[in-house]
Formats: structure tokens, sequence, C-alpha cells
């Protein structure tokens, strides 16, 4: 069964002219519906949260290494809004889709890590998926969630990148993990199934028609993964 109402966050605010609502998941979904109150919640099929600045750090346990560009010290109102959106969302089991920040709140949320500074997550990138395929997608994000804290059941790596891009991982313990080798895939897209929630890294919403074969196998990790059902 096709899914109708995607929600957003009110702090997906017009930017420059630019304001995503539902964007590139129009494919899926008929309509969206600004989420001003979190009651709102019980009108909406699934809810998206999009990029932006920085989460609180506290929210996956840690202090900020450079404040205020790793995160801030105190959560801010998106912070919380989104926090408590989640919550709820989990609560009625509502598939939660997330975008760049919106993906580092959810693997957050599930109890995973943020690599608080990465490089060379600033373009276009071949990226690897779990169902062996090879597509390229948009990045455009300093921090990497790092879910790999998590029981392997807890998630799902459903797509990283396919070669290491980043010459520096920070806090330390993450440089001296990775640093330039295999010893972890930088994720792209996780899959949470404890909170049905599908964790997108890179930015679907800015494709051009050489990353449109992303938001195409995107779609079907939606369909299969958080509805069950066949693309």
């Amino acid at each position: 069964m096709k899914p109708l109402v995607l929600g957003y966050s009110p702090f997906d605010a017009p930017t420059n002219g630019r304001h995503y609502g539902i964007g590139p998941f129009d494919e899926l979904f008929d309509k969206g519906v600004n989420l001003i109150s979190a009651k709102d919640l019980s009108n909406v099929d699934a809810v998206v949260l999009w990029g932006g600045s920085d989460i609180c750090t506290a929210f996956y346990g840690e202090e900020p290494i450079r404040y205020p560009s790793s995160g801030p010290v105190y959560p801010t109102d998106r912070d919380l809004f989104e926090w408590q959106l989640l919550k709820l969302a989990k609560a009625e089991n509502k598939p939660v889709i997330g975008v760049c920040r919106g993906a580092q709140l959810i693997c957050s949320f599930a109890g995973g890590h943020l690599v608080q500074h990465v490089t060379g997550h600033q373009s276009a990138h071949t990226i690897e998926t779990h169902d062996g395929k090879e597509i390229m997608c948009s990045s455009a994000h300093h921090q990497m969630m790092y879910p790999y804290n998590l029981q392997p059941e807890e998630y799902k790596l459903l797509a990283w990148s396919k070669n290491p891009l980043s010459d520096a991982y920070l806090p330390d313990r993450y440089y001296t993990h990775n640093l330039k080798s295999k010893v972890f895939k930088e994720p792209e897209v996780v899959y949470f199934p404890n909170i049905n929630a599908m964790a997108i890294q890179c930015h679907p919403e800015w494709h051009n028609s050489s990353c449109l074969d992303f938001n195409s196998w995107m779609f079907d990790q939606i369909l299969s993964h958080q509805y069950s059902c066949e693309a």
C-alpha cells in the first residue's frame, strides 16, 4: 500500500529560497504536512527530517571538540523538537526518513555515535550498496554517522563510500580506527529497525541526472525495509 502523507519538521524553513517539504520523496508520497506540533503526527504516514546545523553532542554522549563547529553544548529548539518527534514516531510506529543532519539525529537517537569531524565528503562520489550496486550520490557534511557501537541486529548498513574519503576522523579515537583503511566503512545509508528509520547521509534533494540512480535505489530501500513490500 502506498503511503500518502509525509510530515516534515517546521524547522525545514525556506533558506535562500529553498524549502524542501517532501522533496524527492514525492515519488512515494502524495503530499506533505508541516508538523507545527508534534501532535500532528497522527495525520501523517511517515516523517522526514532534513539537513541543517550540527546536533547537540550530548545527544550521543560527547563534548564538542571544536565548539561551535562540532555542535552546540546545549540542545537547540530544533534539537529538542525533532528528538521529541522521534520519540513519538517510535511510539506510534511511524516510519522516519532522515537526510544529512536528520540521518545523524536518527543515528544518535538509536544509540549510535557521530564522528564529529571528517573531510572529503563535500561533493559527488561513488557508493557501494548492500545489494551489489555502485551508484553516485552527492554529499555536503563534515560529520558522519557511526553506528558500529551498536549490536548487529540494531542497524543495517545499506550503502557506504566505495573508497574512504576522509583524511581525518575526530575525536582521535576514530582517527586511529580508520585513517584511509577498510577498518570501517564510511556510512552513507543506514537502516535502524528498532525505530523503523532510514538514515541517508547524502542529499537526494540535490541530485541531478548523474545521481538519479541513487534516488531510484533509495525508494526501493524505503519500500522494502520500512514498508516490507516490493518496489
